[in-house]
């Protein structure tokens, strides 16, 4: 039963050192992401509001995972979209920017 526990415990710990982990994702969305994409990812945040072109609405937003790490990483324009986003690549660790990601994908529909 103990071996159980600590197997378990290390996969969980492999699962955030790999980067989906959602609830720390919320906490670095809140940090980086929410001021212009808004708490419900309607990219209404407050600084939001006043860019041009407008934030992505994370639930109607377009393609798959890999195009949004990419855009959280590189910035909006390195998968084709306006240049309204740079790229966090400088600021959080792939495994942040995985993290934030499986997050802001919670608000697709």
């Amino acid at each position: 039963m103990k071996r159980m526990f600590v197997i378990g415990c290390l996969l969980s710990f492999a699962g955030a050192a790999r980067g989906d982990d959602v609830a720390a994702g919320k906490l670095i969305y809140a940090q980086h992401c929410v001021v212009c994409h808004g708490v419900t990812g309607k990219g209404d945040g407050p600084s939001g509001k006043a860019l041009n072109p407008r934030p992505a609405d994370f639930a109607t937003a377009t393609g798959d995972e890999a195009e949004w790490i990419k855009a959280t990483k590189l910035g909006s324009k390195a998968v084709g979209k306006p240049p309204g986003m740079d790229g966090f690549a400088g600021k959080l660790t792939d495994a942040q920017i995985r993290d934030v990601v499986a997050f802001a994908r919670t608000f697709k529909k």
